[in-house]
């Protein structure tokens, strides 16, 4: 459970064509319209949802649509201190797939986000391929990849004097992921599964900046930017110092939270089953992290620190099942 404290009214509505006609094989038009509360009363969010899933003929599927959620009261994103107000977004998105009963097919998605007053967006991108080349053999590569932007990322909370101060940024973050599955049955007994992603994320802060109203009328209200004579950064200890009052004194400080994240996790599973009921599991399991300060983006880079500066870590097991016939 990602988030707590909500009640949701959803209405929820959908129109079928299932006759075909033209180049279609069926339609179906969905509308959506959402209200959020809290359990004790403060109304957070209303929106709605409009799309189009169609598939032809041919058997190939396109799903499109769009998204809106007008400004909205977040009580989460100071992490544990007031509400904030969020400026409304919009997200438009498509889904394209071709003929999944093929040995060869693909599924393409892709969407868009725009937060009113430029205080966000994203763009995410991917495709799942797939081969089918035997009945016992199974082979699917889905990369995808995602630029964020967010005026509003939330960093750390400092005291100062008896008040505390929110902490936020704009982040700019990168993120390169993607999976490979593997299943072949050599036998119906026995079985190869094998499954690996590599991911790579980026992300990058700047204009830090205090909350002052988080829940003033105009966007820019809610919060401060720090000017040049209110923060320093120092790159010996990797981290930004505030001097909120400019009396030449640190009032608080905080790490750099710049990072890059690189991870690479696999697993590779021999299932026989011996005996109908009875199995053997053959496990093995990598696991590859990296992790640095830079937050700049470079695929070639990071793949190379990811395979290359640490040492992998290992897992390997064996289950054994034994099914007992009662009479």
């Amino acid at each position: 459970m990602q988030k707590a404290d909500e009640l949701n009214a959803i209405f929820w509505s959908a129109y079928t064509i299932d006759k075909p006609f033209s180049i279609f094989r069926r339609i179906r038009f969905n509308g959506n319209q959402w209200n959020f509360w809290d359990w004790g009363g403060t109304f957070l969010n209303i929106g709605g949802n409009l799309s189009l899933f169609t598939q032809f003929k041919n058997l190939w599927t396109l799903n499109i649509g769009g998204n809106y959620n007008a400004e909205s009261t977040d009580n989460t994103k100071l992490r544990g201190g007031p509400a904030m107000y969020i400026p409304a977004n919009t997200n438009f998105f498509m889904n394209v797939g071709s003929n999944s009963s093929r040995k060869l097919s693909a599924d393409f998605f892709g969407n868009i986000n725009q937060g009113a007053e430029n205080s966000s967006r994203s763009i995410n991108a991917g495709v799942e391929l797939t081969a089918k080349p035997g009945q016992s053999f199974y082979i699917s590569i889905s990369p995808s990849i995602s630029d964020r932007y967010n005026e509003l990322q939330y960093v750390t909370r400092k005291t100062y004097g008896d008040e505390d101060r929110y902490i936020l940024a704009t982040i700019n973050q990168q993120i390169l992921r993607m999976s490979l599955r593997l299943n072949y049955n050599i036998t119906p007994d026995l079985t190869i599964q094998y499954w690996g992603q590599p991911f790579l994320a980026a992300m990058d802060y700047s204009e830090y900046k205090m909350v002052t109203d988080p829940k003033a009328d105009a966007f820019t209200d809610r919060f401060h930017t720090y000017t040049e004579d209110e923060i320093s950064y120092n790159q010996d200890e990797n981290r930004y110092y505030i001097d909120e009052n400019t009396d030449g004194t640190s009032d608080y400080s905080f790490g750099n939270p710049d990072g890059n994240f690189d991870e690479f996790l696999s697993n590779l599973v021999v299932r026989w089953e011996y005996r109908p009921g009875s199995i053997i599991y053959v496990v093995w399991s990598q696991n590859r992290g990296y992790f640095d300060n830079t937050g700049e983006f470079s695929m070639s880079q990071n793949m190379s620190n990811l395979f290359s500066t640490n040492k992998p870590y290992d897992t390997f097991l064996v289950k054994f099942t034994y099914r007992f016939g009662l009479r």
